[in-house]
């Protein structure tokens, strides 16, 4: 399996992702992308969410130079639906504070 197939497999499963509480799907056929670098600000997806894959550096395996060692970068984003001023008891919020 080369990195290329790697990363569209890690798509594959990704795309399939679901919500814990509903069990809807996350991300879906529209919201996985596969990138070797660094994407750009045109293709990085406007809408959320969405995740990408990104293909980094590989190296050779210094016993047997036929396997590398290949890096992947999975980024996500998710929209929140959170008050701009949540309630005081907050735990999410208090937790980033400490």
């Amino acid at each position: 399996m080369n990195p290329i197939q790697m990363a569209m497999q890690l798509r594959f499963l990704l795309r399939a992702v679901t919500w814990p509480d509903g069990g809807s799907v996350v991300f879906g056929d529209r919201g996985v992308f596969v990138f070797a670098g660094t994407p750009t600000g045109e293709q990085i997806p406007s809408v959320a969410p969405f995740c990408l894959v990104g293909i980094d550096t590989g190296t050779p395996d210094e016993n047997d130079p036929g396997l590398i060692l290949q890096r992947f970068s999975v980024i996500t984003a998710a929209e929140t639906t959170m008050p701009a001023s949540p309630p005081a008891n907050d735990r999410i919020r208090d937790s980033v504070r400490k």
